[in-house]
């Protein structure tokens, strides 16, 4: 299992929370996939900052092709929240 998020309330209008949750056979294979859509790509280490700002290993690419890198990848589940509507709730 593993979840990780973005955005905080401070500076950030969404928070995204990504996670999967998988057998150790379906680790490996994911793990033997997302090596090899890096590698087609020539990067060394997925920063979703990075990518997003074109920044880094992804300096010199356009919007579409971050776009399109980025949906290869995300082959798995997030929730985006509005902050906003979180505080909200959460502080009821």
């Amino acid at each position: 299992m593993y979840f990780d998020t973005s955005g905080h309330p401070a500076d950030a209008r969404f928070l995204v929370v990504s996670g999967f949750i998988a057998t150790a056979d379906q680790w490996i294979l994911w793990k033997q996939e997302w090596d090899e859509a890096l590698r087609g790509e020539g990067i060394q280490v997925f920063h979703a900052t990075d990518c997003n700002a074109r920044q880094k290993e992804f300096d010199g690419w356009d919007e579409q092709r971050t776009s399109l890198f980025q949906r290869q990848l995300s082959e798995h589940y997030s929730a985006i929240l509005q902050i906003l509507d979180f505080l909200d709730y959460s502080l009821r």
